[in-house]
C-alpha cells in the first residue's frame, strides 16, 4: 500500500473545470479524494484556497479529509473590474518538500505550468509524481508519472435554476 499526499489547489480547479466544462460546473471533492486514495493510504490531505463569506465549502473539505489552508485573496483593480487572487504555489511546494521522505506518491491537485520544476524534483526524489486536474498543460502531462484529467465522473450535478 502507497502512502500518498495530496496537494488540492482549489482555485486552479475550479477556474480550469469552468474552462473544460462550463460555467456552474464544480469539482466534487469526495470523489476526487476517493478516486486519489484508490486502494493505498493517504498519509496527509490539504487543500488550498481562497477565503470567503461561504465557510461550508471549507467543512465540507474537513468532512471529507483534508486538512484546509485558506487565506483572504489580495485584490487588485483592472479598469472597471476588481480582480482576487490568491497564489499557493509556494506553500504547497513547500509543504511537498517537508512531507516527501513520508510519500511514496504526490498527487497535485492542479495544473498550473509553473509546478514543473517540482514535479521534477519530485521524481529526483524517487516519488512518483501524479497530476489530477483538469486542462493539463504538455509540459506537467510529459514530466508526470501519471496524469489524470478531470472528467464528468469526478463534477457535482448541476443544481437546477
Amino acid at each position: 500500500m502507497a502512502r500518498v499526499g495530496l496537494f488540492v489547489d482549489t482555485g486552479d480547479l475550479y477556474h480550469k473545470v469552468q474552462r473544460k466544462f462550463g460555467r456552474g460546473h464544480k469539482v466534487c471533492y469526495e470523489s476526487y479524494y476517493n478516486l486519489a486514495e484508490g486502494e493505498n493510504e493517504i498519509v496527509q490531505a490539504i487543500a488550498y484556497g481562497m477565503q470567503n463569506e461561504n465557510h461550508s465549502f471549507i467543512n465540507c473539505l474537513r468532512t471529507i479529509g483534508f486538512l484546509t489552508r485558506f487565506k483572504p485573496p489580495r485584490v487588485f483593480n483592472v479598469g472597471v473590474r476588481k480582480i482576487k487572487k490568491c497564489d499557493w504555489n509556494i506553500a504547497i511546494t513547500l509543504d511537498i518538500v517537508s512531507l516527501i521522505d513520508d510519500l511514496d506518491v504526490v498527487i497535485l491537485g492542479s495544473s498550473n505550468n509553473l509546478f514543473f520544476p517540482l514535479v521534477k524534483w519530485i521524481r529526483n526524489q524517487g516519488v512518483e509524481a501524479r497530476i489530477l486536474a483538469s486542462c493539463i498543460p504538455r509540459n506537467l502531462n510529459e514530466e508526470a508519472d501519471n496524469v489524470t484529467e478531470i472528467d464528468e465522473n469526478l463534477l457535482e450535478e448541476l443544481e437546477e435554476v
